[in-house]
């Protein structure tokens, strides 16, 4: 089961409003500009990592129907701000970012979501329909940027520090021990402050969202953790992707909706 850690990968809720982490796409280029020194690489990568869906981004999104908005309705192709926000540069009709002004102008087939047999979204370009789509304001998840500028060996990672001496290690053991005695005896669903699970099933939720989001879990919203857990091949072999959100929430202790 993956799990998330103590890094900066996972965007943190309402990042975009904040300008040390969510930068304009401008401002990116020029960062990785820095790195591949060129920047037209840097416009290039940035953007395949946006296809792959490796770059958390944000956008003020417009859109505009270009067919007849009662028949679009009737037909259910009506292209949604979260479809777009999710599946954009997913679509095979996306347009590159205007680079200068950090937006894109899109014209072309609706973008849909449909959902599998299995539970699983996927988008849908449908050329029944034809929508306008300005993104502006472009702006990417600075810390997953970094992260992957360095997993693809273009940035280094930051050095560790020197080992300490075992005189300094005995020292940090003793300070420590106090304070982890009482948490070792303490279950994990007191520590994260879930209720006592009363089924395997819920044992099962309350261990997977520990481990992606640890004392963090209650910024992260349930179809969230739900759509994490049914990409998560070991974990959905417990919890099958039907599950209800209802037994998400009784599993963690929230109110009901």
């Amino acid at each position: 089961m993956a799990k998330a850690s103590n890094d900066l990968i996972t965007p943190e809720p309402f990042w975009f409003l904040n300008p040390r982490l969510g930068r304009l796409a401008v401002l990116e280029r020029q960062f990785v500009a820095q790195w591949v020194h060129d920047d037209g690489a840097a416009a290039d990568w940035i953007q395949r990592l946006l296809t792959l869906g490796w770059l958390p981004w944000y956008a003020d999104v417009a859109i505009e129907e270009l067919d007849d908005v009662r028949t679009v309705v009737r037909a259910n192709r009506l292209t949604m701000t979260g479809a777009v926000l999710r599946w954009f540069w997913q679509t095979p009709h996306c347009t590159p970012i205007n680079w200068k002004s950090s937006n894109t102008i899109y014209i072309g087939p609706s973008i849909l979501t449909w959902k599998d047999p299995d539970g699983f979204e996927h988008a849908i370009a449908d050329g029944r329909g034809r929508v306008r789509i300005e993104l502006s304001l472009i702006r990417f998840y600075h810390p997953v940027l970094v992260f992957r500028l360095r997993s693809d060996g273009l940035m280094p990672w930051p050095e560790e520090p020197p080992p300490k001496s075992p005189e300094e290690v005995a020292k940090s053991d003793e300070t420590e021990l106090g304070d982890e005695a009482s948490d070792d005896t303490e279950p994990e669903h007191v520590k994260y402050g879930m209720p006592a699970p009363k089924s395997p099933e819920q044992t099962a939720i309350q261990a997977f969202v520990i481990n992606m989001y640890g004392s963090k879990w209650r910024t992260v919203a349930v179809p969230t953790m739900m759509d994490v857990g049914r990409k998560d091949a070991e974990f959905s072999k417990a919890i099958p992707p039907s599950t209800e959100r209802s037994t998400w929430r009784r599993a963690l202790g929230l109110k009901k909706d």
